[in-house]
């Protein structure tokens, strides 16, 4: 007995031509929100516009005229709110040898991780005519620990000379391979935070408040000393001062400050740089820090100060 041949369902039939449908119009929705960001990205907040203008801030810098040193902070948001230019400039000593000019590079919520690559990529690479890199740190950030970022690190800091360094810091398998080349090539998901909070921002009120104070609610993570290392800071200052670049590191005053390793002073004395802390600044006012980290202008103004008279100007004005 012969079977006769199936007959194809018709709601298999009318059901493919919807489910294309749906999928085209997901695919067009999307590549319009990418078109969109990629062109606006920069209004999504100050800190992406910061991002994209690395470049011409540290060729402002190095182009500086021959006789001024040229000073580079490095930092996140801790350098953008606590350190003041002109505060150092009125508070530089007067046996100070050279004119000089400084500019701040402050990408939020990074650390050495993000901020190894934007010297690379923006001081080292292109041998800019840079005197002095200051680096603000507070606790952890100059210790070693993969990018949270690695989206990022692909948009915005690392060229193509940067790929041995993301292999031997940051890229440990093919899923972060992947996730960097992929994720990274989009600013709809490099900025999918940056969208949500300025959506959320306006749909609830209080908002960033309240996630200021979730924030410094959340339990502080222990690290133990023997996990401690500076395997990447090494080499970022082999390589600044294998070009004549000054390095000091500044810790940055926050309310509930983490002391200083002996693994850090160690590594800070057999490379002969300087290591400011902030022990010798007198307390800040009540108040100085209003939203439970970062400091008002009067306390920024005072840290600046006392940066400005801790710094090794005699140093920084050594010749090239």
């Amino acid at each position: 007995m012969m079977m006769e041949p199936k007959k194809p369902n018709s709601n298999n039939r009318q059901k493919l031509p919807a489910e294309w449908k749906v999928v085209t119009i997901v695919v067009i929705a999307l590549a319009f929100t990418e078109l969109l960001l990629s062109r606006t990205e920069k209004s999504l907040s100050k800190d992406v516009a910061h991002l994209a203008s690395f470049d011409s801030i540290i060729h402002r810098l190095s182009s500086s005229p021959p006789d001024v040193k040229r000073i580079l902070f490095v930092g996140n948001s801790l350098v953008r709110e606590g350190i003041r230019p002109d505060a150092i400039a009125e508070s530089v000593p007067k046996e100070r040898m050279s004119p000089y000019a400084i500019e701040r590079i402050h990408p939020d919520n990074t650390a050495l991780s993000e901020w190894y690559y934007a010297i690379d990529r923006f001081v080292l690479e292109p041998h800019r005519k840079i005197d002095a890199i200051v680096i603000g740190f507070q606790g952890g950030h100059l210790r070693d620990a993969p990018s949270r970022h690695l989206e990022r690190l692909r948009r915005y800091y690392c060229g193509r000379n940067q790929t041995l360094s993301l292999l031997t810091y940051d890229i440990n398998s093919f899923e972060g391979l992947a996730y960097f080349t992929i994720n990274g090539s989009s600013s709809a998901i490099c900025n999918r935070d940056r969208v949500e909070r300025k959506v959320l921002s306006e749909l609830i009120p209080n908002y960033q408040e309240g996630i200021q104070q979730l924030n410094r609610n959340q339990p502080k993570l222990k690290v133990s000393e023997s996990e401690v290392s500076y395997r990447r800071l090494r080499d970022l200052i082999h390589r600044l001062q294998s070009q004549q670049i000054a390095v000091v590191l500044a810790e940055i005053p926050v309310p509930e400050p983490i002391p200083i390793d002996q693994e850090l002073r160690s590594l800070a004395a057999e490379f002969s740089v300087q290591l400011i802390d902030c022990q010798a600044l007198a307390p800040l006012p009540i108040g100085s820090y209003p939203d439970g980290l970062h400091m008002n202008s009067e306390a920024a103004d005072l840290y600046s100060r006392y940066l400005a008279s801790q710094l090794n100007w005699k140093r920084l004005n050594q010749p090239r």
